[in-house]
């Protein structure tokens, strides 16, 4: 649906140098990149969680790295039982970053904090 942002988004995550610094220079923060850009964007007419939530998981996985089991509690998601597990702590994660409430350096934290390597 929007090619362009998509172009855009390959474009940032392996060139983006702004004065001399790379943007993204962390795993976590390409990785929360491409969630939080093809979710938020609608790069795609439908399926934009599910493809930014494997585009996510691919490029970790990629470059050696995993999401862990089980998955730390994404601060202050509303509505989110105390002993959430893994799969329902991901998909309201997925859910506030398509309904703008996260940013994306609160999505890098996150990811941050629940990765390990393969």
């Amino acid at each position: 649906m929007n090619e362009s942002a998509l172009d855009y988004l390959i474009e940032i995550v392996e060139h983006r140098i702004i004065f001399g610094e790379v943007m993204y220079p962390t795993i976590e923060s390409k990785a929360a990149l491409y969630l939080f850009n093809i979710t938020e964007n609608h790069i795609f007419s439908d399926g934009n969680k599910r493809t930014g939530l494997d585009a996510m998981l691919i490029f970790l996985e990629l470059n050696g790295y995993q999401l862990k089991e089980p998955l730390e509690p994404y601060q202050q998601i509303p509505e989110l039982p105390e002993a959430s597990d893994s799969d329902t702590i991901l998909e309201k994660l997925v859910f506030e970053v398509a309904e703008s409430k996260r940013t994306l350096e609160e999505l890098s934290n996150w990811i941050k904090q629940n990765i390990t390597e393969i």
